[in-house]
């Protein structure tokens, strides 16, 4: 007994969890403990009547009975209570050992781990097994089947770490606001637990389908650029709702193909100003950034890639979009430390539309509603789930999302921000902000 409640202090003060066959831990015998402590409660209290009749003495007798008898009828209960709060106390002990023996793992595995209100943290320590640690960075289906949470998965040098989420994230609700809202905050929040850095994970990749959410995703993220004073340009080979920005953003707007070889000129021109400035003598920072130097965020929208590269039906043609595509190579490998980035979207995603390394280059990654195999695989290469754990994505707006940096090792579920197309009017939003006097960089 004093061992459980021992082992109950040392868990209220923090101390770490260990669980493993080979490891005394005390849930194992709690109720072997349990039934000990009752068993020798009852030979005592049944001593303590024997004591009191062979006393002879009516008084002796009466306060043995009115003492000893509560005691004997409520230990039941008492132990009872006990037992299920131990069973409670140590559920995560129970399901984790179970699950090392159903798991068919080795009885030396280690597990560490940690619990509160929001999430479960669980820690496979490895081994000098080869055999073992497979096993450990392969158990996020068994382990969810215990849980009832798919497991977000983290394969670090010394250990396997799985975190279950004990509280569902929750999906951000996008409303107009009176005013404009300008703020110095590069921290974007993306929703469903999301904060998105470009200055730490530059570019975005979006690809989505025709219904998957992907337009209202870009008009939220443009808006929430524009919030933080960024200068944006657009480019919109199929003319649609993005290119008809041009009546409110004039000439950062472009749906040509000579138009957007201009505009992605323009950024790369800025990009190479930008760096003029920042390296000169006078202003050097060393790891400094375009914040260290007053300049604003710099931004290339640019929508349906792919339709735009097969605009080259000519020779003049494929001039111009070799052209725009070297611009656009300079961007996502230079255009950090400048703060110039690009936003790429596409129904579909392919090798000949970007390719894997300049894709590995953007730092946010998001597919939208539902793909293929090969379709997710050409946003988020190596850090695609296994195809068995592809999520649900018929939620509308839903899909996967990956952020380089955040430590994660896959793409996760995502649900993109709702946007209530009844009541949000984005052009009026737009407008807050493009006539702000805050939107065009001097």
């Amino acid at each position: 007994m004093w061992g459980l409640l021992k082992e109950r202090r040392a868990r209220i003060r923090g101390d770490t969890k260990f669980v493993s066959l080979y490891l005394p831990n005390n849930f194992i015998n709690y109720r072997r403990i349990l039934k000990f402590d009752q068993t020798w409660l009852i030979v005592i209290l049944l001593f303590w009547f024997f004591c009191g009749f062979v006393s002879n003495n009516w008084l002796t007798e009466i306060f043995v009975c009115v003492t000893g008898i509560p005691i004997l009828l409520k230990q039941y209960k008492y132990f009872k209570n006990l037992r299920h709060f131990f069973r409670y106390e140590y559920e995560t002990d129970y399901k984790l050992l179970n699950f090392i023996q159903e798991a068919d793992l080795d009885e030396s595995t280690v597990i560490v781990y940690e619990e509160n209100s929001s999430e479960l943290l669980v820690r496979f320590l490895k081994s000098n097994n080869p055999t073992l640690i497979n096993q450990l960075e392969n158990l996020e289906k068994p382990l969810a089947s215990v849980f009832g949470i798919t497991p977000e998965k983290f394969v670090r040098e010394q250990y396997v770490e799985y975190i279950f989420t004990l509280v569902k994230p929750e999906r951000l609700m996008v409303t107009a606001t009176e005013k404009s809202e300008f703020t110095d905050d590069m921290n974007i929040n993306l929703g469903y637990g999301i904060v998105y850095n470009p200055v730490k994970s530059p570019h975005v990749l979006i690809g989505g389908g025709t219904g998957s959410g992907k337009s209202i995703f870009i008009s939220f993220f443009l808006i929430e650029l524009m919030k933080r004073h960024a200068t944006v340009f657009i480019c919109d080979p199929k003319n649609s709702d993005l290119g008809n920005l041009e009546h409110y953003l004039d000439d950062h707007v472009a749906v040509t193909p000579n138009n957007i070889s201009r505009v992605t000129r323009l950024v790369v021109e800025e990009m190479k100003k930008r760096y003029s400035i920042m390296n000169d003598p006078m202003n050097f920072k060393y790891g400094s950034n375009f914040v260290d130097h007053g300049f604003n965020p710099l931004w290339l929208i640019f929508d349906e890639m792919g339709a735009f590269q097969a605009s080259a039906t000519d020779k003049a043609g494929k001039k111009i979009v070799e052209e725009t595509m070297a611009n656009i190579k300079q961007i996502i490998l230079l255009g950090r430390q400048a703060g110039c980035f690009i936003l790429v979207a596409a129904q579909q995603m392919r090798a000949e539309t970007l390719n894997s390394d300049l894709r590995d280059n953007l730092g946010l990654r998001i597919a939208l509603g539902a793909n293929s195999p090969d379709g997710y695989r050409m946003i988020f290469n190596a850090h695609t789930p296994p195809t068995d754990s592809f999520p649900d994505v018929s939620v509308k707006g839903s899909g996967m999302i990956y952020v380089e940096g955040s430590g994660e090792s896959q793409a996760k579920y995502w649900e993109s921000p709702f946007i209530d197309t009844t009541k949000f009017n984005f052009i009026e939003e737009l407008l807050k902000y493009k006539t702000a006097d805050k939107y065009f960089s001097e």
